[in-house]
């Protein structure tokens, strides 16, 4: 009988050693195209044109990069809906899922690998 893998847990030892791992589930077809069209919307506000100054010019281009950060954020604590990772201290990290704040506290590998991971290029995903 055929199962949707709707949820998958996917190994982290090169991220936070031996046994770890996090749990995502994968965006539908409809999230991604969502997600696509708000960078897109984000990309349209930032284009100021080329009538103002290159100082205004720059604050736009980084508004819409920090922007861009957010919505990464709140895309990456709705799809990573648990992990057993620990912070410096050996600790459990808070569980992600439906918390930015938690991914803003990761280090930039571990983030890098988070979305790597929801993106599909790691081989995990394949199987």
């Amino acid at each position: 009988m055929p199962k949707r893998k709707s949820v998958r847990k996917i190994p982290s030892p090169e991220i936070q050693g031996d046994d770890s791992f996090v749990v995502i589930k994968p965006m539908t077809y409809g999230e991604q195209k969502t997600f696509r069209i708000r960078m897109r919307e984000l990309e349209k506000i930032g284009d100021v044109g080329d009538d103002v100054d290159a100082e205004t010019k720059e604050a736009a281009e980084q508004a819409v990069e920090d922007a861009k950060e957010l919505e990464g954020c709140k895309m990456m604590a709705d799809w990573v809906t648990d992990w057993n990772w620990v912070g410096d201290d050996g600790e459990p990290l808070p569980k992600p899922e439906g918390k930015p704040e938690v991914i803003d506290s990761l280090l930039t590998h571990e983030v890098l690998f988070l979305i790597s991971t929801l993106s599909g290029d790691q081989e995990e995903l394949k199987n």
